[in-house]
């Protein structure tokens, strides 16, 4: 699930790196999956891209004043402490949702950076897709600007490319997901067809 903060033009405010309204996005949200019967015993991650945001998310989590993160926090939820870890040190860590906040954001002139940290170097997908891979149950990703905006720039970079197509996916402006499921072979053979047909419905 895509979420994209409300005042997401704060998003270039704070700390060099971080992204203000992705994180208290994050804490709005984690206060009321706390309180939802429904959800308060899923054990939480959450990731970022990087370190910058996620020492931020750390303090903002150690800072708040809302009892029920501080009992979180403190106790774990669903028998697992709440982590938060950036692109590179997730690996091995799962947890029943993972909250990932992209960061990056459009700069004060309103451009959107192609510097995504590690997504930009030589295998920068393969550490997207063990960051999204973490979770058992849900991903939701807190991001300030639209999947559009990001593919359009038409990086060369593998991981950007593959960011951008799962922002979309996750963001669910593509009802035929047919750009986002890519096969290498020309002729797919059937079993790949059905499974993919699966995978639409």
């Amino acid at each position: 699930q895509f979420v994209r903060p409300e005042n997401s033009k704060d998003s270039v405010k704070g700390v060099k790196g971080t992204n203000k309204a992705e994180i208290d996005a994050i804490l709005a949200h984690l206060s009321k999956r706390l309180k939802d019967p429904l959800t308060k015993n899923d054990s939480i991650g959450i990731v970022t891209f990087n370190k910058p945001q996620m020492d931020e998310i750390m303090k903002s989590l150690i800072d708040s004043p809302d009892p029920i993160i501080q009992q979180a926090l403190l106790e774990g939820v669903g028998g697992e402490e709440i982590f938060v870890k950036n692109l590179e040190s997730v690996q091995g860590s799962e947890r029943d949702v993972i909250l990932f906040s992209v960061a990056f954001s459009k700069n004060l002139k309103g451009e959107l950076p192609l510097n995504f940290g590690p997504l930009n170097n030589a295998g920068g997908e393969r550490r997207l897709n063990v960051a999204i891979t973490r979770a058992r149950k849900q991903v939701r990703i807190f991001c300030s600007f639209k999947p559009d905006e990001l593919l359009n720039r038409k990086s060369g970079s593998v991981g950007i490319n593959h960011l951008g197509q799962f922002l979309k996916m996750a963001n669910k402006e593509d009802d035929d997901m047919s750009g986002v499921y890519v096969t290498r072979e020309s002729h797919p053979d059937r079993m790949r067809k059905q499974i993919l047909q699966s995978l639409r419905d």
